[in-house]
């Protein structure tokens, strides 16, 4: 009797023990609720977990929705019990609150399919169920989403410049790619802090899953009228039928800028983007768009340099000092092209006619000249004459001639400009000189006696 009693006792707690894994099983599983058929009723579900669900009819619509709760890439499972048909059971969508990103289907002899999107930290996102080919209201599926964390993304919010995040340059060799995303209306800021004169390149990537057409604008402050503000240096545009966009190499100074993403005309969507950064000597450092912020070159140095954008300028500046014997000036590209150049004085006028470098395949080179320069400032502006050049460098080098452009400066010099250069205060100096050396009184007996020796002689001749 003792050991029924023992057995039954033992029986019962197997019992209790599998109905409260039974019941925390039960706990545990999540199942659509009906209705769920929009945005509005989706049954919740956690990231990491699964939820089961079921198409009543051919006309069914489930919403499952899920907080992602990193910023990341998400990817979403559909799974189901295996039969031989090849026809599609089931259509999944997944969705952001405005359009869908992505979707994918799952055949009857397919046991496990599932997509990959990119999400936004705190951001609502849904998995919509639908039927594919076939409708069976027997046919269980099970939904899971496992979000894999990005460390580098943006975080809202992040619209304004003092709002920035923080966004670490890329050397070269070790990129650095920040994850974003962009809703209706929104701009996403990001701080660089650029280290040294060198030069940039700015990146963007899309995604295929939720791809979107993005502009990214790389800002510097510049003063204007007293005040701070910003003032585009480079930017890039990429469709979203495109998966990478590099922009054109462009020198910058040390200092802050802002990196600003922006969907094209109302566009939205989640991107990657970068700044690739290589320290650099010699470079042309935007924003040299007007003769006020012109380059200053030191001459005989090779100075490198690009226009980046179709409207770009680039000026630059040199020194002449007195009795300077005229200029040379070396251009070349490193691709076909065509660019002008005009070396200007102080007011904007030519000093030369525009020098123009017509680079082909075979020609790549130009140069131009003056003669002797008055001391003072001179300018150098270098803009489009055909063409884009977008990913074309050009060279530019000033050097002072030798000697004067005609080998002889008085030979070139006129009357006047010999007038002008005669020393007149020297001149009277040594006039005033030669009359104060002069004896009036010996000069006045000396005439008197002549003449009295004049009139004797007229007077014995008579």
């Amino acid at each position: 009797m003792k050991k029924v009693k023992s057995l039954l006792s033992l029986i019962l707690a197997v019992l209790m023990a599998f109905g409260c894994l039974a019941t925390a099983s039960a706990a545990e599983a999540k199942v659509e609720a009906e209705p769920n058929g929009t945005a509005s009723l989706a049954t919740e579900f956690k990231a990491g977990e699964e939820i089961k669900g079921k198409l009543e009819d051919a006309e069914d619509v489930d919403y499952l929705a899920f907080k992602a709760e990193k910023a990341g890439n998400a990817t979403v499972t559909l799974k189901h019990t295996a039969n031989s048909a090849a026809s599609t059971y089931f259509t999944v969508e997944i969705k952001d609150a405005e359009k869908t990103l992505t979707t994918f289907t799952s055949a009857g002899n397919s046991a496990s399919e599932s997509a990959v999107v990119s999400v936004v930290k705190d951001a609502t996102y849904y998995v919509v169920v639908t039927k594919g080919d076939i409708c069976d209201p027997t046919f269980e599926y099970n939904v899971s989403v496992a979000v894999a964390e990005v460390a580098l993304s943006e975080s809202e919010p992040n619209n304004k410049a003092t709002e920035a995040d923080t966004l670490e340059y890329s050397p070269s060799g070790n990129p650095k790619e920040y994850y974003g995303s962009i809703s209706a209306g929104d701009e996403d800021y990001y701080k660089v802090a650029i280290p040294s004169n060198g030069v940039i390149n700015l990146y963007l990537y899309n995604y295929a899953a939720n791809a979107g057409d993005y502009k990214a604008t790389f800002y510097a402050y510049v003063e204007e009228g007293g005040v701070q503000v910003l003032r585009p240096v480079t930017s890039i545009e990429i469709a979203n039928t495109e998966t990478t966009k590099t922009g054109a190499s462009v020198g910058v100074a040390k200092g802050d800028y802002y990196l600003v993403i922006a969907g094209v005309e109302g566009s939205t969507g989640s991107y990657k983007t970068r700044v690739l950064f290589r320290n650099a000597d010699n470079l042309e450092t935007e924003m040299n768009d007007t003769t006020a912020t012109a380059d200053v070159i030191t001459l005989g140095k090779t100075y490198k340099a690009t226009l980046d954008e179709k409207g770009d300028k680039d000026y630059f500046k040199f020194t002449a000092p007195a009795n300077n014997k005229g200029y040379d000036f070396a251009f070349a590209s490193t691709n076909a092209g065509e660019w002008k150049f005009r070396i200007l004085n102080s007011d904007g006028s030519n000093v030369v006619d525009p020098v123009v470098l017509k680079a082909t395949n075979d020609s790549k080179t130009a140069k131009g000249e003056t003669k002797p320069l008055a001391a003072g400032t001179y300018y150098i502006e270098v803009s489009y004459a055909e063409g884009i050049h977008d990913a074309a460098y050009y060279d530019i080098t000033v050097t002072e001639k030798a000697e004067a452009l005609g080998g002889n400066d008085e030979g070139e010099k006129n009357l006047f400009d010999r007038i002008k250069e005669l020393n007149w205060g020297g001149l009277w100096d040594n006039f005033a000189g030669w009359i104060g050396e002069i004896n009036f009184m010996g000069l006045l007996s000396s005439m008197f006696q002549s003449i009295v020796k004049a009139f004797t002689l007229i007077g014995s001749m008579m």
